[in-house]
């Protein structure tokens, strides 16, 4: 693999990067506001985002994002929006970051796993249905509930201690990559998707 620094991307040293690389068509507008007002409170963090599938929607998306950010004070300035990247570079981004803010409403899958390989840590909260609990549970799986907020008050709190606070983030992460196994190597699943298919081949086909 390769390894990348923060100017290879044209990122900050010394910011706090708050890593947001979901599909923009997945963030839902409520967590406009929820990432402007982290950026308010921290004057040192910056909001990493992933291009869009083409520029129209990248600016429609930068568009939103910043009326929200103005209602908070802050600028557009504050946003970094990486270029398509390759799969290597994308899991370096993953590591260089501080925290990765996950979305509301539908939550990361394979996003939050890549973030969860590289150490890095996840702010989530428990959606309604199951496509908004991925993340939470995988932090769960994990035994990181202190990651999983209750409301967006919390879900700010919690970005901004482990933006701002490196002793608990980095003990954050030690634990996570140390409990990797619970994530990457449960046989359980394999098990149970194994069994469903067994019995499947038994059962009528109406």
């Amino acid at each position: 693999g390769i390894s990348l620094t923060r100017s290879d991307l044209g990122l900050s040293a010394d910011a706090h990067l708050y890593f947001f690389p979901h599909a923009l068509f997945k963030i839902h507008p409520e967590n406009d506001a929820t990432a402007a007002r982290i950026l308010a409170e921290d004057p040192a963090g910056l909001l990493v985002l992933c291009a869009g599938e083409n520029r129209w929607m990248t600016k429609d998306f930068l568009d939103r994002l910043g009326v929200a950010l103005e209602r908070n004070g802050v600028g557009l300035d504050r946003v970094r929006v990486l270029p398509s990247l390759t799969r290597s570079a994308y899991l370096e981004a993953n590591r260089l970051c501080e925290v990765m803010l996950d979305t509301t409403r539908w939550s990361g899958g394979n996003t939050s796993l890549d973030a969860l390989a590289a150490g890095l840590p996840i702010v989530s909260r428990w959606g309604r249905f199951m496509r908004g609990r991925q993340s939470a549970a995988m932090l769960s799986r994990l035994g990181l509930a202190e990651l999983i907020a209750r409301d967006a008050p919390e879900y700010v709190n919690i970005a901004l201690r482990l933006g701002c606070d490196k002793s608990w983030r980095e003990e954050i992460s030690r634990r996570i990559v140390a409990r990797h196994g619970r994530l990457f190597d449960d046989p359980e699943p394999v098990a149970a998707l194994k069994s469903f298919l067994l019995g499947a081949q038994h059962r009528p086909v109406c």
